[in-house]
């Protein structure tokens, strides 16, 4: 009589001594460290954790290192449309410690990239539009951290626009005059790409 367990112990699911380690930067953070479990037929599995917050705003969303692990860009909420901010990442004792508000004792240097223009304000008012502003949000570095790749509406579809990254020799803009499509905006069309403020990467750029 064969059985329809695949381990001998009649699990289902075996692990055993698994590690995870993410490499940020010059930090490692160990996420599984010898993990070792069995679940049986009948068994009830939940996985829990511990968390922590890489910034102490909540408005900050899906942050995404940069490829030195120096820099931090993420999604963030400005009262009513997404804006993506820049700040350095702090280390200490070798783990990822909070990144301080702008302002504040120990601040990193939070910076504002994105913004609608003035210019742009103003056309949609002298054509009789309440003025709206674009949305920019979904970071993703270059491989070589000299630019960025997010998303924006700012024409009316959600595309895929880049812009250089601080600290690069390029200015940043936040206006928009340094931003630019990545695709033809006939390319874009087809790509029917739409951003809800969920926490999962949509853009990764190798």
């Amino acid at each position: 009589m064969t059985s329809d367990h695949p381990y001998p112990n009649g699990a289902l699911i075996q692990l055993e001594d698994v590690t995870k380690v993410y490499q940020m930067g010059e930090v490692q953070v160990h996420a599984l460290r010898g993990v070792s479990l069995s679940v049986r037929e009948g068994e009830y599995l939940a996985i829990m954790g511990a968390t922590w917050s890489l910034t102490n705003d909540a408005s900050d969303h899906s942050p995404v290192f940069s490829p030195d692990g120096s820099q931090i860009a993420v999604s963030y909420w400005q009262n009513d449309h997404w804006e993506i901010h820049v700040m350095n990442a702090d280390t200490l004792t070798g783990t990822l410690a909070r990144v301080a508000e702008p302002g504040r004792a120990g601040g990193t240097g939070r910076m504002r990239l994105t913004q609608t223009s003035i210019r742009a304000i103003l056309e949609q008012q002298v054509k009789g539009q309440m003025p709206k502003a674009w949305n920019n949000a979904a970071p993703a570095w270059s491989p070589d951290g000299l630019q960025i790749a997010f998303l924006t509406d700012r024409t009316g579809q959600w595309e895929i626009w880049v812009m250089p990254a601080p600290g690069t020799q390029a200015q940043v803009n936040a206006d928009g005059t340094n931003q630019h499509p990545l695709l033809p905006s006939e390319v874009q069309a087809q790509l029917h790409l739409q951003y809800n403020g969920m926490e999962e990467r949509m853009l990764a750029w190798r």
